[in-house]
């Protein structure tokens, strides 16, 4: 069976979603980030986010 690495999307990440694609039996532990954005940093308004997950 082929395993799928990575995925592309433009919605939101469901991290329990994620969780059960990456949880296995012989893994000691999973770390996920979850955050929010700020409107304002240094007074400069956000205007979009550029993400990476690895």
């Amino acid at each position: 069976m082929e395993q799928v690495l990575f995925e592309i999307v433009d919605n939101p990440i469901l991290v329990e979603e994620v969780t059960n694609k990456v949880a296995r039996r012989e893994a000691g532990a999973i770390t996920t980030f979850i955050g929010t954005v700020r409107e304002l940093t240094k007074g400069k308004r956000t205007l979009h986010l550029e993400y990476e997950a690895y």
